[in-house]
């Protein structure tokens, strides 16, 4: 309440002033040192960030002030059909958690399992294996993360462990190790000789790194504090979409942010800076040429420029009709799992080819996705989504390309 009686009276005191408008009170930047003190705050980039308002009759871009040499931008609207096209479905049999692709074959976590599905013939899925963890509890352990490499599947599970089972014959998978910690895995992402992974008790908490360069014994060799929902990894920085901020439990009101984190030592990770906005915890992240987009519960898209890690600001706001989870950019666009005004299920789909002006091109409705994949073959990009149900569904992606 102080500080929006404090962001009222400076609103107020530049207008007094004859200015345009003062810097947006919404997101503070906090810049960082390698021991995590903060040595100074400032406001983002003086340039306010457009609001992208999509409504169940219209799909439409931000509409900046028009000038002469900038008309405003004019209405989008593209069937669904002609973005993403069915190609193929499965039944799996019971609720799927974790997905992963990799080469002809699809991962995918179940009750203490790991099924491998061949996705060689995309319009006929077939279920191959499926391989039981050992030493899985009575209640049962799920899968809530998966990713896998050209040898190993690394799995994050509810019951606080990450398996690594060797999949370098994708039909006879072996378990070979794991590391057991005291909250649920989520957000698993493997980079080089390290695993960065999530790990909290409500899909929120801290970020781990495990030295997984032995598969048959992973070591946990760092931590980052916080309750982050979610993970994205480009170059040297993980970029952390923080669900609350540290600082707020105190209070009741959530206070979302992103951080970033230096893992150019993954042993001993550095935090550089943190974005922090007066609501809105966020729920996914992706990370694509020097932008993080990340997605909030109360369906408000956030662009950041991250072009240098350690100033992020905020470059755009998108809000939607709807709700937002997790999320996917390919080239030009943005798929973002979630739901519509009217509580239908599916896939909001953004044109970013310009971060600053997104475009809401349509909303594909499908069954809940849990979990999304891109990948490649024959030249054509490719995403596989699991739901909650149990289905597994391939898509021929007909909108950008890995840029």
């Amino acid at each position: 309440m102080r500080r929006l009686k404090q962001s009222v009276s400076l609103f107020l005191l530049f207008m007094l002033l004859g200015c345009s408008s003062p810097l947006s009170p919404q997101a503070t930047l906090v810049v960082l040192s390698p021991s995590r003190m903060p040595l100074q705050t400032k406001s983002p980039q003086p340039t306010l960030a457009p609001k992208v308002t999509v409504t169940p009759s219209a799909l439409f871009s931000p509409q900046p002030v028009p000038t002469k040499s900038q008309p405003p931008v004019t209405a989008a609207q593209t069937p669904s059909s002609q973005l993403l096209l069915p190609v193929g479905h499965m039944r799996i049999g019971q609720e799927t958690r974790g997905l992963s692709v990799q080469g002809e074959y699809a991962y995918v976590g179940l009750e203490s399992a790991l099924a491998v599905v061949d996705i060689s013939e995309l319009s006929q899925p077939r279920l191959v294996t499926c391989t039981e963890f050992p030493d899985a509890p009575e209640h049962g352990e799920w899968v809530s993360s998966a990713h896998v490499t050209s040898d190993y599947a690394y799995l994050g599970t509810t019951w606080s462990r990450l398996i690594v089972i060797d999949v370098s014959n994708p039909r006879e998978p072996v378990p070979v190790g794991s590391y057991k910690d005291i909250d649920t895995f989520y957000s698993v992402t493997v980079q080089d000789h390290y695993a960065y992974a999530l790990h909290g008790y409500r899909w929120y908490g801290s970020m781990i790194v495990i030295d997984i360069s032995d598969p048959a014994n992973p070591i946990k060799v760092a931590e980052i504090p916080g309750e982050a929902s979610d993970l994205a990894i480009q170059g040297t920085y993980v970029y952390l979409a923080d669900k609350y901020n540290r600082d707020i439990h105190k209070e009741y009101e959530i206070e979302g942010g992103l951080r970033v984190v230096d893992i150019s030592d993954p042993v001993h990770p550095q935090e550089l800076a943190s974005l922090l906005w007066a609501q809105g915890g966020l729920e996914g992240i992706d990370v694509n040429e020097g932008y993080a987009y990340a997605t909030t519960f109360d369906g408000i898209g956030r662009i950041v420029d991250v072009s240098n890690p350690a100033t992020p600001f905020e470059a755009s706001v998108c809000e939607f009709g709807g709700k937002a989870y997790g999320i996917l950019v390919t080239g030009d666009y943005a798929l973002i799992g979630g739901t519509d005004e009217q509580d239908n299920e599916g896939l909001h789909i953004l044109d970013i080819s310009d971060p600053v002006r997104p475009i809401a091109l349509d909303f594909y409705k499908t069954e809940f996705p849990s979990h999304m994949t891109l990948f490649e073959r024959d030249e054509q990009l490719y995403l596989a989504v699991l739901h909650w149900s149990g289905s597994l569904r391939i898509f021929r992606v007909l909108v950008g390309r890995p840029r």
